[in-house]
């Protein structure tokens, strides 16, 4: 099992949901690699992206494997934000967003994070 991609709409926004909650290292790859093949075969390049990491464990090979993705993925993602994030992951976005000028948002609330996507 490697999570869910799919789009959905809020507000009459699309945003794309991947819902990794639950995965270890080998699923949240392989959920890595899926996203990348999805958001690119998409078409698009303003997408707002949203992650379920609930009761994920981010091993260091996933962190720089998630890393590398971040900058495949960053010329079709206007704004990410990430739900169920711990304070490892949490200072893991701050480096991805250092690295990759992305702006990517952690939230402990769905409709939170929802809001700040389609927010202009």
């Amino acid at each position: 099992m490697s999570g869910k991609i799919e789009w959905q709409k809020y507000r009459g926004t699309e945003i794309l949901l991947n819902d990794r909650s639950n995965l270890r290292t080998d699923d949240i790859i392989e959920n890595v690699k899926q996203s990348i093949e999805f958001v690119k075969k998409s078409g698009k390049t303003d997408i707002l992206y949203l992650v379920d990491n609930s009761n994920t464990i981010i091993t260091p090979e996933v962190r720089d494997f998630i890393k590398q993705a971040a900058k495949d993925l960053d010329p079709f993602i206007k704004k990410s934000a990430v739900i169920g994030v711990n304070r490892a992951q949490s200072i893991m976005l701050n480096i991805l967003n250092t690295i990759t000028k992305m702006s990517i948002k952690a939230f402990d609330d769905i409709d939170r994070a929802k809001e700040w996507l389609i927010k202009k």
